[in-house]
């Protein structure tokens, strides 16, 4: 496979590479629009509350393998960067006997608490309480499926093989949702939906071997490096330790604005800012193809590659998240009435705002923090991780207290912006400060300036004035830096652009 850091980073390979990640993500969205409403008319609220917490356990399934998927991709990108590729096969084994252990030590861990969870810990129904173990248990099964797959997958994103990844990705999101109701219309019993997980999530497992073995033909052979492992769970521990912070402080205002304000407040709350926050899978799909470039330029020792990587990744998130930021925070209500009503969209239209103007901050920190894990420095993310919890805690119980759901809205988009400056201050630092920052600053903080006149009163024409220009800076910025880029890249390769001279 073609790895010249030019081939890797042109625009029409971006743009490819980001469209299938958007696929992978974004079809099972519309699988689930069309089919949870026939799962509820089949199995009934209590049942398809359990089938609910079923795809919540499946999500946090992935966590079992402690990191050691993502330190997989970051390993053997790290490798195929530097030019060392002898042993990735070694590597990929040794971690793959590792992450089968851990899923069943995980599968094994969730059958056992089994009777815990249903009897005690969930308020299921009596009359549902048998059938409810039998599903849980059954479902632990699937655990061992996911870590292995998160493996195998680590290993093609590392190739660059993001076709294959979401293909993959795309049929286990609509088995998601498509599997059970075939179940339900065998058996409309949580039982049945449990196997139908577990038979999907081990389908896409297999369904990831014949790829990896086609991208690391060496995979056919079986050989385990033991002394590779203390490295594999250095990178996966910090890793872990950002993906249990990360949802304490995603969900933490909901349970926070439950206790102090009221459970209607909650689903004023939440329902604006899971619909905003979606948009978080554009730079998602973007960034997962700029991981393995930050793990092969670190590791070759280019800081000056990894910087123009990640300068042009900030461009790209920015140019692609802004419009519909500035979009949302104009026709918030508008929107928000049409969809819900507008007595919904009193409530919730300042939240959808001010949260709008956060999903841009945090969009853009997808690039730094890629490029500090990439870096095979997770350990920089999972401290700042640690840090900011005690402190939006308290931040987020005075906001609360003093502004309502406006304020709650204000302190999240505050933390994840104070996040992005901070993880681009530790990426600076892993790339020796050599990132231009002065072109990105002043364009992002117009972008911002124009959000936030847009929420004035009556200030809505000229935030939307102010955001045309403002969005016509960023694009002429964008393309104005593409070839600047590219000369770029292809001189720290040692190739002069077309008509120069090394």
């Amino acid at each position: 496979m073609e790895t010249h850091p030019t081939a890797l980073l042109s625009t029409r390979r971006l743009a490819r590479n980001t469209v299938w990640n958007l696929l992978g993500q974004g079809v099972p969205m519309i699988a689930a629009l069309f089919a949870v409403p026939p799962l509820v008319a089949a199995l009934g609220p209590a049942n398809f509350g359990i089938v609910s917490l079923f795809w919540l356990l499946v999500g946090y399934f992935s966590l079992a393998d402690l990191g050691l998927g993502r330190a997989t991709t970051q390993v053997v990108a790290a490798r195929l960067g530097s030019d060392a590729s002898e042993g990735i096969e070694r590597t990929v084994w040794t971690a793959q006997c590792a992450m089968s252990a851990l899923g069943v030590i995980g599968g094994v861990a969730l059958w056992a608490a089994t009777p815990l969870l249903v009897e005690h810990l969930l308020k299921i129904p009596a009359t549902l309480t048998e059938e409810s173990c039998r599903a849980f248990r059954i479902l632990s099964f699937a655990i061992p499926a996911v870590t292995l797959s998160t493996g195998l997958r680590g290993v093609l994103e590392a190739k660059h093989h993001f076709g294959e990844v979401s293909l993959v990705r795309g049929f286990m999101g609509l088995s998601t949702f498509l599997a059970p109701l075939v179940a339900i219309s065998i058996s409309p019993t949580v039982v049945a939906v449990a196997a139908s997980l577990v038979l999907t999530r081990w389908l896409a497992c297999a369904a990831y071997v014949p790829f990896c073995l086609r991208a690391v033909p060496g995979l056919a052979t079986f050989e385990v490096a033991r002394q590779e492992l203390p490295a594999l769970v250095r990178l996966g521990s910090w890793i872990t330790v950002s993906n249990i912070i990360s949802p304490i402080l995603v969900n933490v205002d909901r349970l926070l604005i439950g206790s102090v304000i009221s459970m209607s407040a909650v689903a004023w709350y939440a329902t604006p800012l899971e619909l905003v926050t979606k948009l978080n899978i554009v730079p998602a799909s973007l960034v997962a193809n700029l991981f393995p470039i930050f793990a092969g330029a670190t590791a070759a020792r280019q800081p000056d590659r990894a910087a123009e990587v990640f300068e042009r990744g900030l461009r790209y998130v920015l140019a692609l998240l802004f419009p519909p930021v500035l979009l949302v925070v104009i026709f918030a209500h508008p929107l928000l009435s049409l969809w819900l009503g507008a007595d919904f969209a009193v409530h919730s239209a300042p939240v959808l705002q001010v949260a709008a103007i956060g999903v841009l901050c945090n969009g853009l920190a997808y690039v730094p923090a890629a490029l500090v894990q990439g870096s095979a420095r997770p350990d920089l993310a999972a401290k700042l991780h640690i840090i900011e919890l005690p402190i939006y805690g308290v931040i987020l119980y005075f906001m609360a207290g003093h502004f309502g759901l406006a304020g709650v809205a204000a302190a999240w988009s505050l933390r994840v912006a104070a996040d992005l400056i901070l993880l681009c201050i530790c990426s600076s630092s892993v790339l020796d400060h050599r990132v231009r920052w002065k072109p990105f600053v002043v364009t992002f903080s117009g972008a911002v300036a124009a959000s936030i006149l847009a929420l004035v009163p009556h200030g809505a024409v000229f935030g939307a004035i102010a955001g045309i220009l403002c969005t016509g800076v960023i694009l002429r910025f964008v393309l104005l830096n593409e070839r600047n880029s590219t000369a770029g890249l292809l001189w720290s390769s040692g190739k002069a652009p077309e008509g120069e001279h090394v």
